[in-house]
């Protein structure tokens, strides 16, 4: 049997086609677009928690150094199993996960000790911090994003109060409602491997910032257009005071002042100061009678 194939001529190869990507549900209608924003907000949020009640309190460097949120099913980062902590009761379901390298780094630094041994099994103290761990994290972020909602111009709908969360389930992997989102966080410490912690949300609760948002951002563009409220730049004051002359005289010259006197002076340069702060260099020039300040120039 031969295995020879017979190739007509002028025939041309079939071309390999690629398979089409499916379009995610939640990225259709939704300034998805903003995300990032969204994503920076809770950076800037945790970071500063992480100061006051870690840093400070501690004498660490904990800082979070990236910050994402993508879809949590089927998305970039699939779901991957581990110590997942799940909030069935919470009105917003909440899922976290703390790499266990990160909980016993922090239980050693709360204890003043170098390094914590790595037990096999999960102790009560470790279990404890890992659950409030989970807890402020999650309580941090509905309020960063209630925030975020609420600091827009349009009033955010459908955003409930902060209600305190209830009891964390164990889960290995967790189950959450479709439309849920991860945000994930990228946290570095000097004597730290990096770690990523984990926090699914809720898709109706980014749902109700993106809407706020996005109607903040179509309401500031018919605000532009329309001309109808003037920049921050137009609406705040500033009142500049300019130095035009430091002149030096003999005590002799100034006992001979009379009414009347001239004291010749010839003005080239002005100092600009606004609230007391020399900000500016500027020349002085005559027009139409008065005197004007041109030529600015920033002060190093």
């Amino acid at each position: 049997m031969s295995n020879t194939r017979t190739v007509r001529a002028g025939a041309q190869p079939r071309a390999t086609t690629s398979p089409l990507q499916r379009l995610d549900s939640r990225s259709l209608g939704r300034p998805t677009h903003l995300l990032p924003r969204v994503a920076e907000e809770l950076r800037q949020a945790l970071n500063q928690a992480l100061q006051q009640h870690w840093n400070l309190r501690y004498q660490t460097s904990y800082d979070i150094v990236a910050a994402r949120v993508t879809p949590f099913d089927g998305g970039a980062e699939p779901p991957t199993p581990g110590r997942w902590l799940q909030t069935p009761e919470a009105r917003e379901p909440l899922a976290c996960l703390i790499e266990r390298g990160l909980v016993l780094h922090m239980l050693a630094q709360r204890l003043g000790l170098k390094t914590v041994a790595d037990a096999p099994a999960e102790t009560a103290t470790e279990d404890r911090l890992r659950h409030s761990l989970a807890r402020s994290l999650a309580e941090r972020c509905l309020r960063a994003l209630g925030q975020l909602a609420q600091g827009t111009e349009a009033p955010a709908q459908g955003m409930a109060p902060l209600q305190p969360l209830g009891a964390w389930v164990p889960v290995s992997l967790p189950r959450m409602p479709a439309g849920a989102w991860l945000l994930s966080l990228d946290l570095c410490a000097p004597d730290l491997e990096p770690t990523t912690v984990k926090l699914v949300i809720d898709g109706g609760v980014i749902d109700v910032v993106l809407r706020a948002l996005a109607a903040a951002l179509r309401g500031t563009r018919g605000i532009r257009k329309a001309g109808a409220t003037p920049s921050l730049g137009k609406r705040l004051p500033l009142l500049l005071k300019a130095q035009l002359l430091e002149q030096r005289l003999p005590l002799e010259a100034v006992l001979a002042l009379k009414p009347g006197s001239l004291i010749p002076v010839h003005l080239e340069q002005a100092t600009v100061r606004v609230e007391g702060a020399a900000l500016f260099h500027a020349q002085v020039a005559e027009h139409q009678g008065q005197l004007c300040l041109t030529s600015f120039q920033d002060l190093e």
